[in-house]
Order: C-alpha cells, then sequence, then structure tokens
C-alpha cells in the first residue's frame, strides 16, 4: 500500500498507564462481567478491589488440569494474570497470555524453559510480545532470550 515507508511518522505502542496513572485494570477482551461488577462495587464502597493478583496456573489447578508445560507445550499460564477460568488449557490449548502478565510473574524463567523445550529465540520473544507488547513484566522475558 506505501511505497515510501519513510513517509510514515509512528510511535512506540505503550499502556495506558505509561501515559496516565491507572488505579485498577480490568483485563481480557471482552472483560468478565463479574470482575467488573466487583470493581464498580468496591469503588462504590470506597476499598480496594483485589482482583485476582495470581496466574492461570493457579486455576488450572482448582480445575485439575494437567499442567500443559510439563507436557512440553509452551504454555504462559505461569505468567499470565488470571481470571479466564483457564480457558484454553481446559480445552487442552496452552495459555498465549492474552490477560497480560500476573502480579508476580517470573518471565524469565519461563523464557529459559521455552528455549529448553526448543521454541527459538524469536518464537519467544514473540510469545511474550504478542498481547502484552512493552509492559516491563514481560520484557524480562524478552531479555532473558
Amino acid at each position: 500500500v506505501y511505497t515510501e515507508l519513510w513517509d510514515i511518522k509512528s510511535i512506540p505502542a505503550y499502556g495506558i498507564d505509561y501515559y496516565v496513572k491507572v488505579d485498577e485494570y480490568l483485563r481480557g477482551c471482552p472483560i468478565d462481567i463479574n470482575e467488573m461488577v466487583h470493581l464498580i462495587k468496591s469503588l462504590l464502597l470506597g476499598v480496594n478491589p483485589h482482583l485476582r493478583p495470581h496466574s492461570i496456573c493457579n486455576e488450572c489447578k482448582l480445575k485439575e488440569n494437567s499442567c500443559l508445560l510439563l507436557q512440553g507445550k509452551p504454555c504462559m499460564g505461569p505468567v499470565t494474570a488470571a481470571g479466564c477460568g483457564a480457558l484454553c488449557p481446559s480445552l487442552n490449548k496452552p495459555c498465549e497470555g492474552c490477560r497480560g502478565p500476573a502480579n508476580d510473574a517470573n518471565a524469565a524463567s519461563l523464557a529459559r524453559t521455552f528455549l529448553e523445550l526448543g521454541l527459538s529465540k524469536d518464537d519467544v520473544v514473540r510469545k511474550f510480545r504478542k498481547y502484552a507488547g512493552n509492559r516491563p513484566e514481560f520484557s524480562k522475558g524478552v531479555e532473558a532470550v
């Protein structure tokens, strides 16, 4: 479409919190209705909402799913924020990380695990940048490779 790319002026894409202070995130697309109701109730009551701080792995354990990472599948569950009910892993599909990084994400360790599973460095970088882009939590995974 564009014959001369030098004329296109673009800036790097960052999350909204790069530009303004964000008090809380509602993750997912679409967002989870229960999380939205909880957040609104908490705001109206003037209390901290405490939205799921753990990773998808916790939801997998609650559903008694077998660990896809232990089966050699490149699952982003250990570093991805919970709230989807482990939808993809429950269907025997590795988590893609679409809810963004969990609060305690150890992205560097997971990136090294992906390399051990045989993923190329480029594939590992793509997995961490797919949904979270330049988020600092997932940038650690990119830096580890």
